[in-house]
């Protein structure tokens, strides 16, 4: 959630200092990473239930197709937006399918105990999280911020 308030604070500079897209990339970009989040939890749960083979192909299915897309996009003149939906798309397929093979559904009652569990492992897990982030997405703002979005597109 840090990371989406942070987006949206920062996707206004870049609408007024890069472009309206650039604003539109990064909060699409925020979102998909709390869709990614929201989508670990429930792979964890089926690791821990030993469904290494749904894993496995839920990862298999959801890695190439996104790219394949993003090339075709791309080849057809998308530019930019093909890396954005290529995300968007790795965001969605591993959330849609895990959410569907797993069972899981959470219901929104979560203990003070629970509560306390959760924060007191994210406390630890924050800068390490936030450095695979930013060390995930460093290329393309490096691109992006010194060629320019045509560049970064292309990229």
């Amino acid at each position: 959630m840090l990371g989406l308030v942070i987006a949206l604070g920062v996707a206004p500079l870049l609408g007024a200092f890069r472009s309206s897209d650039a604003s539109w990339f990064i909060l699409i970009l925020a979102l998909t990473r709390i869709l990614n989040l929201l989508t670990d939890v429930v792979i964890a749960k089926m690791e821990r239930h030993v469904r290494y083979g749904a894993v496995a192909t839920i990862h298999l299915a959801t890695r190439s197709l996104p790219n394949f897309l993003c090339l075709a996009l791309a080849a057809i003149g998308y530019g930019p937006w093909s890396l954005i939906i290529r995300d968007l798309v790795m965001a969605l397929l591993p959330f849609a399918f895990s959410h569907a093979w797993s069972g899981y559904r959470f219901h929104g009652n979560v203990t003070r105990k629970v509560f306390q569990r959760i924060m007191a492992y994210s406390g630890p897990m924050f800068l390490p999280r936030t450095l695979d982030i930013l060390l995930q997405r460093f290329d393309r703002l490096v691109v992006g911020a010194w060629f320019g979005n045509t560049t970064m597109g292309l990229f």
